[in-house]
């Protein structure tokens, strides 16, 4: 078992609460780590730190291959440990150990990526001639923001921290990490990896265990220049008015109800099992997980029925098992609340195809393990495909038209992700680019990677992560406008007030338009 204290102003320091909080292995209820629990004072010393940090460490002022230089460092570091990164992060989310080391790698690469890319972008960039002066330079300057606050969830916190850890520091910010308090491991193992790569004292900041005073303080203070956000909606809408206060920017990466079409075209031996990889990786809890699944009528009693016999042959257990399909679920209440909308789901009238309980089979006693689910009879404004589960529960909605399916899929508050599974093509994207989603797939599903911008439409989210998009995200946008030395006569503006007369400009033979 670890254990992890507050990582401030470059020093390991305890909790002003005293609390310790668990971080509990959800295959068998086993104790991983245990973390100081923040407050909101220590909140309050870590912005300090961050913001003292930035304006006197000289991390904002080291070129962007000067902060790369470090920050490669860390990751390199990172890798060296990717085995001991993924199984920490399998015991302490209920990853399995192959999504985890999948994960944890990904993350890895992708922070690299952002790294690169927001080292090659220009720090200045000339403007073009304006026609208001022929004399005058105008330059576009990026600066960083100053203190972020990075607010991660449970769900996959080391690749969401990357995401935004890395490329706000390559940008010339300081950090404060707030991960959730159900996962606070890797955080804090990058917080080391930092502290051992030499960072300055105060550029990057960890609090592992606090909860929602703390990320209500990371939000509102006004020493804290910019936000990002992974996690619920319902969290996002008070992040962006707490923010809203003293207007400071957010993005905000929130729920999902995503939708997978099937087309009469697709091929369905690859479109079956891509249904039940979109919507089962991590069981069902990640933000853009395809939870409604669309069929063709004429198709739908095949589909449902293969759905099902894969379903059946998922392997269901603990995380560091390399047999292992599924894991548990991450948390007690996040069970509960799998349970609830299965009962939801049954009240509304959907036909329960599979699944649907709680498993406890021998080995699986201590953990909070859910059977694969699928319901069929689905209706396109129930509950069930309207309301985010953040479990293994697969909604199957039949349509007759591919006019119809768009709309459904289109009807909904959320528009993170989606997908098409068809054969044509060039219908198959013309049907994509019809969906209202941020990333939309065509015959894959939870493809990312870092050269693309990631975010979501509706209440899905605002801004994006990821690609020169993700990384301009963390710095603010300059006008520089020089006007070379000369007189008043050469000014635009001496004669719209009347200073030309005021201080006797001579025009000649030229005077002004």
């Amino acid at each position: 078992m670890r254990e992890y204290g507050l990582y401030v102003d470059g020093e390991w320091v305890e909790a002003s609460t005293k609390e310790l909080i668990e971080s509990i292995d959800p295959s068998n209820g086993e104790v991983v780590a245990r973390a100081h629990r923040a407050g909101t004072r220590d909140a309050r010393r870590a912005i300090e730190a961050a913001r003292g940090a930035f304006e006197r460490s000289g991390w904002p002022e080291r070129s962007p291959e000067e902060r790369r230089e470090l920050l490669i460092a860390v990751l390199d570091s990172l890798s060296e440990r990717l085995t001991e990164l993924a199984e920490l992060e399998a015991r302490d989310t209920g990853l399995t150990i192959r999504a985890a080391t999948a994960m944890v790698g990904a993350g890895i690469q992708q922070a690299r990526e952002l790294v690169d890319i927001a080292a090659k972008i220009e720090v200045e960039e000339p403007l073009p001639p304006s026609g208001v002066s022929q004399t005058a330079d105008s330059r576009l300057v990026r600066s960083p923001y100053g203190v972020v606050s990075a607010i991660t969830p449970f769900n996959a916190p080391f690749v969401l921290s990357a995401w935004k850890v890395f490329p706000a520091l390559a940008m010339g910010n300081t950090v404060v990490h707030k991960p959730s308090p159900l996962t606070p491991a890797t955080a804090c193992e990058v917080a080391a990896a930092f502290d051992a790569a030499g960072c300055p004292p105060g550029v990057f900041n960890v609090l592992p265990g606090g909860g929602a005073d703390v990320g209500e303080e990371m939000v509102s203070n006004p020493f804290v220049d910019r936000v990002a956000f992974t996690g619920s909606t319902e969290v996002g809408r008070r992040i962006a008015a707490l923010a809203a206060r003293t207007v400071k920017p957010v993005s905000l990466e929130l729920g999902g109800k995503s939708a997978n079409l099937i087309l009469d075209d697709a091929d369905l031996d690859v479109a079956i099992p891509g249904a039940l990889w979109a919507v089962y990786l991590h069981q069902g809890q990640t933000c853009q997980a395809g939870t409604r699944l669309f069929v063709p009528e004429r198709m739908l009693e095949e589909v449902v029925d293969r759905l099902v016999q894969t379903a059946a042959q998922l392997r269901v257990g603990p995380t560091l098992s390399w047999d292992t399909d599924l894991g548990p679920i991450a948390s007690r209440p996040q069970l509960e609340r799998v349970e609830r909308y299965v009962g939801i789901g049954r009240k509304e009238g959907a036909v329960l195809a599979c699944g649907g309980h709680r498993l406890a089979d021998e080995g699986l006693q201590n953990g909070y393990y859910y059977a694969p689910t699928i319901f069929t009879g689905v209706g396109p404004r129930s509950r069930l495909a309207q309301e985010e589960v953040f479990g293994p529960v697969l909604g199957v909605v039949s349509y007759r038209e591919e006019d119809e399916a768009v709309a459904m899929a289109n009807d909904t508050i959320f528009g993170l992700a989606a997908a098409v599974w068809g054969t044509n093509l060039a219908r198959a994207s013309a049907i994509a680019r019809r969906l209202s989603a941020g990333t939309v797939w065509v015959n894959d599903y939870h493809m990312l990677y870092a050269a693309a911008p990631y975010g979501g439409w509706r209440q899905s989210g605002l801004g994006q992560e990821l690609g020169p998009a993700g990384c301009l995200a963390y710095a603010r946008a300059k006008h520089l406008w020089v006007e070379r030395p000369g007189t008043l006569r050469a000014r635009a503006w001496t004669p719209i007030i009347g200073l030309d007369r005021v201080f006797g400009v001579d025009y000649g033979e030229d005077p002004p338009n």
